[in-house]
């Protein structure tokens, strides 16, 4: 699902799918690129923090470009 979409990341816990697939490529307009990294990066911390995939065994990946794809390399960092 497009990470843009901030609504659409709010339903992950609640539907609970087996697996969800965050997008940072081809289904985010080049436009929403900034806004879609940082909701997939508050999602990460909001529920990674109150461990609500692990207690739900919900899988969750993240769709991202190959760096040197049209320019749009990006660095997501992560902390523990």
């Amino acid at each position: 699902m497009p990470s843009s979409d901030i609504k659409k990341l709010g339903k992950i816990v609640q539907l609970r799918p087996d697996v969800a697939v965050l997008d940072l490529e081809d289904g985010v307009p080049l436009s929403s690129k900034a806004k879609a990294r940082s909701n997939a990066i508050q999602f990460f911390a909001d529920n990674l923090l109150h461990q609500s995939l692990q207690h739900k065994r919900i899988e969750v990946g993240l769709r991202i470009s190959h760096p040197n794809s049209n320019g749009n390399y990006i660095t997501i960092e992560t902390g523990r």
